[in-house]
């Protein structure tokens, strides 16, 4: 099996061995240009390259407040096909991007993306009756709290669970004490919780302001007592769920009818959209409204 990503299909062969690898794809030339080049295909409905331009428009900018919770929450994607992406910039040098979880029977999981530094770093583990978990991380020498937009796309493909960051990519493999990462800095799956779930952009975590959101919404994530890593902090936009570009507005409307005591505060959440007005017809002259 093969998918397209810039412009290039890649097999299976391509996929890079054991332990943290990335693969650049800088030197491939794609037999397309610019936007007309879509990757991934068969994955994701018509997910940008990392080549298209970047606009503001209806972006979200989510900010760290020390009594307001900063994320997007929807119930949940396909458990076993996880088809997620998105695009953030952000100046903080560390941030959470995605945490999910899903529970069946006796199977459940979860997984997480986020970055610190230089790596943007994706787990995914899987419990049987034992967790078993695979990772794999995407440097950049730079960092990834640049102020930069960046496209992530994180999804299963041939039984495997990749991650593509802008131009790089790798594939997820059993993790181990060779690979330096912690699952301590990975969000559990809730004990109270059920079914599944997805934060974009943050995770709950007990805030100091009290009475803002539904104690039947707390209570399924009492035990996360504090962060770990915090939420983004930064904009966001482009979001994918099960492979299909999502509208965020509508996303956030139902979170805050399903998670707040009152579904008309507009301040229960530190997140504000970012509408750019370009009042002069001029390209270098724009305003952002927050």
């Amino acid at each position: 099996m093969s998918l397209l990503l810039l412009g290039r299909t890649l097999s299976r062969t391509s996929i890079p061995g054991p332990g943290f690898r990335t693969y650049r794809h800088s030197q491939f030339r794609p037999s397309c240009s610019g936007c007309e080049c879509k990757i991934l295909a068969g994955v994701f409905q018509d997910f940008p390259s990392f080549t298209c331009p970047h606009k503001e428009d209806d972006a979200y900018h989510l900010i760290r407040d020390p009594d307001r919770l900063s994320f997007f929450y929807h119930p949940g994607p396909s458990k076993e096909n996880l088809r997620l992406g998105l695009s953030y910039k952000s100046e903080s040098d560390i941030g959470l991007l995605l945490f999910g979880f899903w529970q069946e029977d006796e199977r459940k999981g979860r997984f997480q993306v986020h970055y610190r530094g230089r790596h943007l770093i994706a787990i995914h583990c899987v419990n049987d009756g034992e967790e078993v978990c695979k990772s794999c991380s995407v440097q950049k020498t730079q960092g990834f709290g640049n102020d930069q937009w960046t496209r992530v796309a994180f999804f299963n493909y041939a039984n495997e669970m990749s991650l593509v960051v802008d131009r790089d990519a790798c594939v997820l493999r059993e993790l181990n004490a060779q690979d330096g990462l912690s699952l301590a800095e990975v969000y559990s799956i809730p004990a109270l919780a059920t079914g599944s779930a997805l934060f974009i952009g943050g995770m709950y975590y007990e805030k100091k302001k009290s009475g803002v959101y539904l104690p039947s919404f707390e209570h399924k994530f009492f035990e996360n007592t504090r962060e770990k890593v915090p939420s983004l902090r930064g904009c966001l936009k482009d979001v994918y769920i099960d492979g299909d570009r999502i509208d965020l507005s509508t996303i956030f409307s139902r979170q805050m009818q399903h998670t707040l005591v009152d579904a008309g505060d507009e301040s229960a959440y530190a997140v504000e959209v970012i509408v750019s007005l370009n009042i002069f017809n001029d390209p270098f002259f724009t305003v952002t409204k927050k």
